[in-house]
């Protein structure tokens, strides 16, 4: 009983909050409306939330006659999130970070170049943002390769992190969640949520690098498809081709890089049938687009063809996907709150 009413308070808190983000500077009745909570329960849980620092309380409003309405915001820098990817394409490894407050707004964001990447290198970063940010809630790591659960490294770009308890050690040291997720599905997240999809939309990111074995994330109805064994979106091994060797081979030339993308978007459009993929990658460029276009419509019929685009950087999706994942390990999905208030 006490824990199922720790879990309903707890459902409460986050709801309230997610309506001070939405709505800053609500009064209690506007909280209590949006809700469906009794002014009592907002109350209780408002005087809990001021007295942490968490929600702030403005300036009493006057305007309305009668009895003064106190007023709420939410104190996005209360606590802060660290967000951080491991580039390595060409096997020239790059740290990008970026340390967000609870409203989701950047406050700081860099790229650091390594000769190499370890668990000592990450470490080293995420001590140094943490006595600058002091508190922070958690860490989202984004890893080149398969994660399982999203607290383990099946198979990783970086050499030193295959198969290394990351996360449980990072954990182990700052006291604070650590999550870890594809490049490929936090991009694909990120994409997602930056256009303001519904939620039935289906989206698909294609990434064709040099020198690394290309892969893909894939969005079906506002989730994360990881697969049986968190191997869906390993496109590498559609098998186009005898061997991964003459794959990565056929990626040498530009006709054979508009062959395995066309191949490979008629392969995701046959299987999930998105709405929109996106292309990126330093083997493309936007002038192949139509290219890889009249090559898939030799094989899928126009009305089934998906919206393709192009973009060159994928940095901005990539933070946000990291962003929102993050936050939803400790928060209400925004596509959650959407539906209760």
């Amino acid at each position: 009983m006490v824990i199922e009413t720790a879990k309903v308070k707890k459902m409460n808190t986050e709801l309230i909050k997610a309506v001070l983000k939405a709505n800053p500077g609500s009064t209690k009745a506007d909280i209590a409306s949006a809700t469906n909570l009794s002014q009592a329960t907002c109350n209780t849980i408002l005087n809990e939330l001021v007295m942490t620092g968490e929600v702030l309380e403005l300036d009493t409003d006057y305007t309305s006659g009668g009895r003064p309405a106190k007023r709420f915001r939410y104190n996005g820098d209360y606590a802060y999130i660290i967000c951080l990817y491991i580039n390595c394409e060409c096997r020239k490894p790059v740290i990008s970070y970026a340390v967000i407050n609870m409203l989701g707004e950047i406050k700081e964001e860099d790229k650091i170049a390594k000769k190499s990447v370890d668990y000592n290198t990450l470490e080293e970063l995420t001590e140094k943002l943490i006595e600058k940010y002091q508190h922070v809630e958690a860490l989202g790591i984004g890893i080149p390769g398969v994660v399982i659960n999203r607290s383990i490294i099946d198979i990783c770009d970086v050499d030193s992190l295959t198969g290394f308890p990351l996360a449980e050690k990072l954990q182990s040291r700052f006291g604070i969640n650590v999550l870890l997720e594809n490049d490929m599905n936090l991009t694909a997240l990120g994409f997602y949520h930056g256009q303001n999809y519904e939620e039935d939309t289906s989206v698909a990111v294609l990434n064709f690098l040099k020198g690394n074995c290309p892969g893909s994330g894939i969005i079906i109805d506002g989730h994360i498809v990881t697969g049986h064994t968190n191997f869906a979106g390993e496109i590498s091994y559609l098998p186009f081709y005898e061997s991964l060797k003459k794959y990565m081979e056929k990626l040498e030339t530009r006709e054979g890089i508009i062959e395995t993308v066309g191949k490979s978007i008629c392969a995701i459009t046959s299987i999930i049938n998105p709405n929109i993929i996106l292309l990126t990658g330093a083997l493309l460029s936007e002038d192949m687009l139509n290219d890889i276009l009249k090559l898939c419509h030799k094989y899928i019929p126009g009305k089934h063809m998906p919206d393709v685009i192009y973009r060159k950087s994928i940095h901005d999706y990539y933070i946000k996907g990291l962003t929102t994942m993050t936050l939803e390990s400790f928060s209400l999905p925004l596509k959650m709150v959407e539906k209760l208030i």
